[in-house]
């Protein structure tokens, strides 16, 4: 078979089955690209819904679509590995912390206040039917308002000793 040199300059149209050969797809994934644009079409003169597709051209968009996909994978690997490097700086960054002392155990932390959260819980839901005698007794708004706001401060000087670890016994200054 002799050598015929032709050039590039010069493109050529094939069927999407000659197409598909060159590019070693199948034909529905052709059509499929050339509905989305990828590769490009010219209807065929004289029969209907029969194509032709430029070679060099549709081989040009075939690599851009292929090294376009590439990078978005490559693009999405970076973010992942990213994220993955973040994730192990912040845990080695929380263990430096718990190990310099700075940062607290959440269950030592949480064990230490449960009985503070506890005997406040009791004190809120105790003091309703105090409120409620004293509040049946106040005849006006303003008489009501100041009540509650005393009860209001009451509990956070209880909850202030209860932190300061007095057993809600707080010295007045």
């Amino acid at each position: 078979m002799p050598i015929r040199l032709g050039s590039v300059s010069e493109d050529f149209h094939v069927t999407a089955v000659d197409l598909s050969a060159v590019l070693k797809i199948n034909e529905g994934e052709i059509s499929r690209l050339a509905r989305n644009g990828t590769l490009m079409r010219i209807p065929y003169p004289g029969k209907r819904r029969v194509f032709v597709y430029p070679v060099f051209e549709n081989v040009r968009r075939f690599l851009e679509y292929l090294l376009s996909a590439k990078e978005q994978v490559h693009q999405q690997f970076l973010q992942e590995k990213a994220r993955r490097e973040r994730a192990l700086a912040n845990r080695a960054e929380v263990e430096n912390k718990f190990r310099d002392g700075s940062l607290v155990d959440r269950n030592e932390m949480l064990g230490s206040l449960i009985p503070t959260i506890t005997a406040f819980r009791s004190h809120v839901l105790s003091r309703s039917d105090r409120l409620a005698r004293e509040l049946a007794l106040a005849a006006t708004h303003k008489s009501k308002a100041t009540i509650i706001r005393r009860a209001d401060e009451k509990a956070l000087e209880v909850l202030a000793g209860l932190l300061d670890g007095n057993n809600g016994a707080r010295k007045k200054v």
